[in-house]
């Protein structure tokens, strides 16, 4: 597969995460609207060097920035909008992925 087909694949997995956030698509499920046995999805995400994980990952943490910067939504409904059981989860991964509290992502 070319690099552009493989972009326009990628891309496809990231439409697919990015319309459930609150309530991600598992593995097998992606798998299955994507055509493809959950075997070759992991290893097509392998080969664009990311994972699942990563992915679902960094579509919460762009759109936590947003809901973050575009006003005052309150971080327990910011969290529940992007399928985090509870705030400390929130608070915790934004942690993780930017190196600061999710306060300092406030407009």
């Amino acid at each position: 597969i070319d690099l552009a087909a493989r972009r326009a694949w990628l891309d496809k997995v990231r439409a697919i995460l990015a319309e459930r956030l609150q309530d991600p698509p598992g593995l097998e499920e992606l798998a299955r609207r994507l055509n493809c046995s959950s075997r070759s999805l992991r290893r097509h995400l392998q080969q664009q060097r990311t994972s699942y994980q990563q992915l679902l990952d960094e579509l919460r943490f762009a759109r936590a920035k947003e809901l973050l910067q575009s006003g005052d939504m309150p971080i327990y409904r910011i969290a529940e909008e992007l399928g985090f059981s509870e705030t400390a989860s929130l608070r915790h991964a934004f942690q993780r992925w930017s190196g600061q509290p999710p306060s300092h992502f406030r407009a």
